[in-house]
């Protein structure tokens, strides 16, 4: 262990997607190598989404091991307390804000940032369901020295995951990035605030910025999208917003679904005995689980034997 202070502060709640949730790996290895985390730093403490499920994780876990949790709101008391206790490094995954100069330079080695993506493709806030929604195969991670510009900071060290996506939930990228980022900062993480690690600017000209997700992408259009794409956006919108189709004036979500070649008019409804689906631009979208509202979760066969007559 690199003789370096363990002092720190920890901007965000370790959730790299969008309705998924986390196990912290990486305040649990800042823990185990004996880095004392000062305070967590979230968005807001005086309204939502503070004491709701987006913070469960963080709320529970700084219980557990007494530390203090200051909402983003109070940028000064933050400033204060790295200035008194002479804090020269943070650490932020998953916080959500831009941090304004006079916050990001009141520590001496900066603010560490852990994105997952490969920098500098897949910039700002959704960069897992981004590459879902695009049908990628490979993704990773990039730690990289945060700048006020966004995700454009020069890179300490980026690695690759070493599994294919497209086949993943959302859910399962956001567990295997948090635990590739734990395995890093373990590795690296005295080496970099040692100084020990030069970064190396990211290629900004290759650089790709990702939009927000609203509520409004969860609509499934089978008119003018193929199955392939549908499949995608409910992989990417799975915990939030959730993939909706809507079938004479009722709302269902779908959880999970597969592909099937044919062709028809792309929105009519694909039946077999067991299996419930839609025609798409192209190729059919069979839905393998089914969330009708305030309902249980079902699968194909379950949902015909109890909805059939209200999709004729």
């Amino acid at each position: 262990m690199l003789k370096t202070s363990r002092k720190i502060l920890f901007f965000g709640n370790e959730r790299l997607a969008t309705g998924t949730t986390t196990d912290l790996p990486v305040l649990k290895t800042l823990l185990s190598m004996n880095y004392e985390i000062r305070a967590i730093v979230i968005p807001s403490i005086k309204k939502k989404p503070y004491g709701t499920n987006h913070n469960l994780e963080i709320i529970d876990f700084s219980i557990k091991n007494n530390i203090p949790i200051i909402g983003f709101e109070d940028q000064q008391k933050i400033i204060s307390m790295v200035k008194q206790e002479n804090i020269k490094t943070a650490i932020l995954i998953a916080f959500g804000k831009i941090i304004p100069p006079e916050v990001l330079n009141s520590f001496e080695n900066g603010i560490i940032n852990i994105h997952p993506s490969l920098l500098p493709k897949h910039r700002g806030p959704t960069p897992i369901e981004s590459s879902i929604l695009n049908g990628e195969k490979r993704t990773g991670l990039s730690i990289i020295k945060l700048i006020p510009k966004m995700d454009a900071g020069p890179i300490f060290i980026q690695k690759e995951l070493d599994k294919n996506i497209d086949s993943l939930s959302k859910q399962e990228i956001a567990t295997y990035l948090s635990l590739l980022a734990a395995e890093l900062i373990r590795d690296k993480l005295d080496y970099i605030v040692a100084n020990k690690v030069i970064p190396s600017p990211q290629n900004h000209q290759l650089s790709t910025y990702d939009k927000m997700i609203s509520k409004s992408d969860a609509i499934l259009d089978p008119i003018s999208k193929t199955a392939i794409q549908l499949l995608n956006e409910i992989r990417a919108y799975y915990g939030w917003p959730r993939s909706k189709i809507i079938i004479n004036k009722n709302e269902y979500i779908i959880t999970s679904a597969t592909i099937a070649k044919g062709m028809d008019t792309p929105g009519k409804l694909f039946f077999t005995k067991n299996d419930v689906g839609v025609y798409t631009k192209k190729d059919i979208l069979v839905f393998k689980s089914i969330l009708p509202t305030a309902k249980k979760e079902m699968n194909s066969k379950s949902f015909l034997a109890g909805y059939r007559s209200k999709l004729l």
